[in-house]
């Protein structure tokens, strides 16, 4: 870890007495604390599709293009939801 944050990677810190990660430009390295490399955020979308059983489907789409070429598609029936960010 202290390799990857020497290379350019950005530091959380959580102390044992908090619950909460928090960025650190100058991680301590003590060792009752604990520390990891700052997850990738990722997102998607979900949208609603007619089928041609006359059901429905629903797709989930990870990037602003394949969003936009869902929502242009002839199937397609509204959003599901909204952007929905998460850690990886």
């Amino acid at each position: 870890m202290i390799k990857a944050w020497v290379d350019g990677a950005e530091i959380q810190v959580k102390a044992h007495s908090a619950d909460l990660w928090q960025t650190t430009a100058s991680p301590m390295w003590s060792p009752d604390t604990e520390y990891r490399i700052v997850p990738e955020k990722k997102k998607y979308i979900v949208s609603l599709h007619s089928n041609s059983e006359g059901g429905f489907v629903s797709i989930s789409s990870d990037g602003e293009r394949e969003a936009q070429s869902n929502e242009e598609a002839a199937s397609f029936v509204k959003w599901l939801t909204d952007w929905v960010e998460y850690e990886v």
